[in-house]
């Protein structure tokens, strides 16, 4: 669907009473009665209405949102209600006492209070400032958006009617950054990940916050992703206090988020957000959701009750419920009115707020999030010991660690020492670059030890030559037991999947027992006589959304590689335009303890054709070579690879063809007449001249696979593309184009 303004907005309320999120029908119908006589709700009334736990937004047209029903908040609620009467009978409680306080406190609290904010941002590999992985300026307009309308300063202000004026609060609360982490770290405040999808939806989104949320009680969280999925135009959706702690906070899709940027129009001014953290605060919908019955509203004594959302920019007064002669409240920030429209929160919304914030949310108030750390200008933690783990089958073992410069200096050289088995002190001279508050992941000198249990110690003991000025972060050790011994198969190699079955010594994991990777005949890559396929289409068994499935090659020998590669063919078409099932490609050194992503797309990315309602068969055109990046496994004999699929029960998946290669210099490539890549090797920028029309993308890759940058080509074209490489670190970089049907690559060396 295709996203345009908030005109086109429509309400879709996600009733959970713990952590579920709940979707509705479109085919729900509204029901389009208003009662003009005022009833004040009764308890069971403000139960149905006030345990909503997640907001969404849904865009539609004007004429649906008068038509069509997107709340079943009563029916959904009053369903949960006898299932889970310790949620109703906490929920009275908390409302009953709003109630109390609310009549003797009116304006609430006068103190300034600061609330330290985390931002997430979620993308699927993109470059920085490059779709959903947007750019720190996009998120610093957001914070400053954020600040002007929870402080009574919002451009907008004298716009709102006369008579609501004197209404409009100040909240008098501050958002900031975090300016340390829940280790107490410095750090920006914002965190990058690379989710593995390019589209979610609400389900998803919520599975994956445990794994990254800051202490709730202490960070505000808000996730920046694409939204999507079974729910393809939310733009965002909220916690309210009282919902568990290891979903709390907001998610925003990517276009609704800030003031600069790639924003939908009607969002250019970060209300979306602003909208969400009021019902993070404990604000409801300011028409409450009741379907345009008129007989509740959002609980707050100061905003009229009017029958329904509101959209775009309506003409005062706007009467609905009998509520004239000022009608409903439509600038309201609890409104669905455009952002050029809505200016304002009321002082009544201001108490309850407050009162929330001073009782369910008060940790917060006390929270250091806000209150920067000291920074040495040397000081360089080990975060993680990655390897080995606790249990291994390799003999030459590769210590590897992360490592975070928190110190105010970039750093360029470390000094590790390290001890094996008690045995002398060692040291290593790592050099590179790691920027100030960025992470680096550092391998130590290859270890050949024997079989049985070892220890290993690691610690920094010197930065840029120099010591490190803070000992209490510098240390990391594990006992681990090598288990088995032996090196993989050699390569390079190719699986085309001929033999009428699962190959010898390959695998399959199945945690559920249900449907899984399967050999299929007559089916394949070139014509050839079979391929391995996930059934993500038929529903046979359970419904496999959620569901993943590995097919885990053998292990292999990469010693004799100094720029190993890894390509597959593969084939996959939506069921329909959003559906999102994904193929991930992971890597293990140690037998299959433990995995490490390297590649990751899903939905129309991962799509080779088009759309089919019907089982995927795809066509010889329909198949494309992918690649994955291990050049920075070089050296181990113990590799082996595992291809996931991530079921959201869409269309088939297949792969085919998977061949591990010496060196880069065998992958397919264009002649020397067909590309040109200057100056090579070069220190300053490189030109990239294509002669053919085959490719639309352009990366440079590292050799632990992070795209450092990215030229999207919207058109063919014999001018030179130019990527400027000055802020790079000297050494071998893979040079990646690709095409529909296609991956090429050629090497690159910076000065």
């Amino acid at each position: 669907m295709e996203i345009s303004s908030r005109n086109a907005l429509a309400v879709l309320t996600v009733c959970a009473l713990k952590t579920q999120a709940v979707f509705l029908s479109e085919n729900d119908t509204q029901s389009s009665t208003q009662k003009t006589i005022m009833i004040r709700p009764t308890l069971l009334q403000i139960l149905s209405y006030a345990a909503i736990s997640s907001i969404l937004f849904l865009h539609h047209s004007p004429v649906s949102a008068q038509s069509t029903g997107w709340c079943a908040a009563d029916s959904r609620f009053r369903e949960r209600l006898q299932q889970d009467t310790v949620y109703a009978r906490r929920y009275a409680h908390i409302e009953k006492n709003l109630k109390e306080k609310q009549n003797t406190l009116w304006k609430g609290p006068q103190a300034r209070v600061t609330i330290p904010v985390v931002v997430h941002v979620v993308h699927n590999g993109d470059s920085l400032g490059v779709d959903e992985n947007i750019p720190d300026s996009q998120i610093l307009s957001q914070i400053e958006a954020l600040n002007l309308h929870f402080q009574k300063q919002d451009v907008n202000i004298s716009q709102v009617p006369a008579v609501f004026q004197p209404l409009i609060a100040d909240f008098e609360m501050e958002f900031c950054l975090a300016a340390r982490d829940p280790q107490g770290f410095p750090t920006s405040g914002i965190q990058r990940i690379n989710g593995g999808r390019n589209i979610w939806n609400i389900t998803q989104a919520d599975q994956f916050k445990p794994s990254t949320i800051w202490d709730p009680k202490r960070y505000l969280n808000i996730w920046v992703m694409r939204l999507g999925g079974t729910s393809s135009g939310t733009l965002g959706y909220a916690t309210f206090p009282w919902d568990a702690d290891s979903i709390n906070g907001i998610v925003i899709d990517y276009k609704a988020f800030g003031t600069t940027g790639n924003l939908l129009a009607g969002h250019e001014g970060g209300k979306t957000t602003t909208h969400e953290v009021g019902h993070w605060l404990g604000l409801f919908h300011i028409w409450g959701d009741d379907n345009g019955a008129c007989n509740q509203d959002d609980q707050v004594p100061d905003t009229p009750v009017q029958a329904s959302e509101n959209y775009g920019c309506p003409e005062f007064p706007h009467i609905s419920c009998n509520n004239g002669p000022n009608g409903d409240m439509f600038m309201n920030y609890m409104d669905y009115t455009d952002d050029a429209c809505s200016a304002m929160f009321t002082t009544g919304q201001k108490t309850r707020a407050s009162l929330l914030l001073q009782s369910l949310r008060s940790s917060i108030l006390s929270s250091d999030g806000c209150v920067p750390t000291t920074v040495n200008a040397r000081d360089v933690a080990i975060t993680r010991l990655i390897y080995p783990t606790a249990d291994i089958c390799v003999e030459n073992v590769v210590p590897t660690i992360e490592v975070w410069n928190i110190g105010g200096s970039p750093a360029s050289s470390i000094t590790f020492s390290y001890q094996i088995d008690g045995g002398p002190l060692k040291q290593y001279e790592w050099n590179g670059w790691i920027p100030s508050l960025s992470r680096q992941i550092i391998q130590l000198p290859v270890q050949n030890l024997a079989f049985g249990m070892h220890e290993i110690v690691i610690f920094v003991s010197g930065v840029n030559g120099s010591n490190d000025q803070n000992a209490t972060n510098d240390g990391a050790e594990i006992t681990f037991n090598i288990s088995s011994i032996g090196i993989g198969n050699p390569i390079p190699t190719a699986e085309p999947f001929e033999s009428g079955g699962l190959p010898v010594l390959w695998d399959i994991q199945n945690s559920d027992g249900d449907r899984t990777w399967a050999y299929i005949s007559s089916i394949g890559y070139g014509g050839s006589n079979g391929s391995m396929v996930f059934d993500n289409f038929i529903n046979t068994g359970t419904n496999p959304t959620g569901k993943r499935d590995g097919l885990i090659t053998p292990e292999y020998d990469f010693r004799t590689s100094l720029y190993p590669y890894l390509t597959f063919k593969v084939a996959y078409a939506q069921r329909i335009s959003n559906s999102t099932d994904s193929l991930i490609v992971y890597y293990s050194l140690d037998c299959g303890y433990s995995w490490t992503r390297i590649y990751a797309s899903g939905g129309a990315a991962l799509a080779t054709a088009p759309p089919q309602t019907q089982a995927f068969i795809p066509q010889q055109n329909e198949w494309r070579e992918d690649w994955a990046p291990v050049m920075h496994l070089a050296a181990h004999y113990k590799v082996k690879f595992k291809f996931e699929n991530y079921s959201q029960y869409g269309n088939r998946l297949y792969l085919d063809d998977i061949r591990v290669e010496l060196s880069v210099t065998g992958a397919p490539t264009l002649s020397s007449a067909d590309v040109r890549i200057y100056p090579n090797p070069s220190r300053e920028t490189v030109q990239i001249e294509l002669a053919r029309e085959n490719f639309n993308r352009i990366q440079l890759i590292d050799i632990s696979g992070n795209v450092c940058r990215e030229v999207v080509l919207t058109s063919s074209g014999k001018s030179p593309f130019t990527l400027d490489i000055r802020d790079l670190p000297g050494g071998f970089y893979l040079l990646k184009l690709a095409g529909n049907q296609s991956v090429t690559i050629r090497k690159i060396c910076i000065l």
